[in-house]
């Protein structure tokens, strides 16, 4: 946990809820400040008001959506290296990739229970301070391309990345991947599985391993993420000449963003 004291803007949510009462209870006996704003104030208010201390903010959007979402994009616009954390009780599709693609830290969906509440303000903190950190710092960033054909993923996935201090590229397709590859030479690659085919990211990793016109970026680790369940190493127990097939590491989609974060600095050697 960091050092300083840490501060939670709770915008939009009801004093009388018993389930937030209980939260505030929680965070509060944790060393956590509770700074909670029940009125409409103006977004670019609450923004700036984010701005001060060690803070991370909590938008529930629940009971007004469009105002909700106005606090939510003008947090990120003003304040944009503080994590905001959504809360809504629409679990719609069309909403989490709105919500997603506005670089939200965590979009948590009730019922959340205080110690789940806590552990995303914990990450949330961390990764406040890894930002600070890393904008502290004058080496040369680290580059990482992602290679997805799911947009909402990479912006989930590119947050995070940012906020530690690396520099962040992408392609949508297996194809176009290749080209960027050898274009941005990176320090990283995150490779998705099923793109424009259903073996698109495996044909990416043997090209970028083994292919003569790739022998300059042979050596860039990659990390492939994929809804499919099963690792390669499992998956492909059987299948002939294991090394042309296997990534350097496997993770499975959602992303859960701590161990993607160790992930990537462990095949980065730490650095950025």
């Amino acid at each position: 946990m960091p050092a300083k004291r840490m501060r939670v803007l709770l915008v939009g949510s009801k004093e009388h809820d018993s389930e937030w009462t209980e939260h505030i209870r929680t965070l509060e006996g944790f060393g956590i400040d509770l700074d909670l704003i029940q009125g409409r104030d103006s977004p670019e208010e609450l923004a700036a008001r984010a701005l001060h201390g060690n803070t991370v903010v909590i938008v529930d959007i629940s009971e007004d959506p469009a105002w909700g979402m106005q606090t939510v994009s003008t947090c990120r616009r003003i304040a944009e290296q503080v994590p905001v954390v959504v809360v809504t009780d629409d679990s719609s599709i069309e909403l989490s990739r709105r919500i997603r693609r506005s670089g939200v830290f965590y979009l948590a969906v009730p019922p959340v229970t205080p110690e789940e509440m806590l552990h995303i303000l914990q990450d949330a903190f961390r990764y406040m301070e890894h930002r600070k950190s890393s904008a502290s710092t004058c080496k040369t960033k680290k580059k990482v391309l992602i290679i997805d054909d799911d947009k909402d993923f990479i912006v989930t996935a590119t947050v995070p990345l940012e906020a530690e201090g690396y520099s962040v590229c992408s392609a949508t397709n297996g194809k176009d991947g290749l080209k960027k590859v050898q274009a941005e030479q990176p320090d990283l690659i995150i490779l998705d599985v099923m793109m424009e085919h259903l073996s698109a990211g495996y044909e990416v990793n043997q090209a970028v391993k083994y292919k003569d016109e790739y022998k300059s970026v042979s050596n860039i680790p990659i990390l492939m993420i994929s809804s499919i369940t099963l690792d390669p190493a499992t998956r492909f127990s059987r299948a002939g000449e294991m090394d042309m097939i296997m990534p350097d590491d496997y993770l499975t989609k959602p992303l859960a963003i701590p161990e993607f974060l160790d992930k990537v600095r462990g095949l980065l050697g730490g650095k950025k």
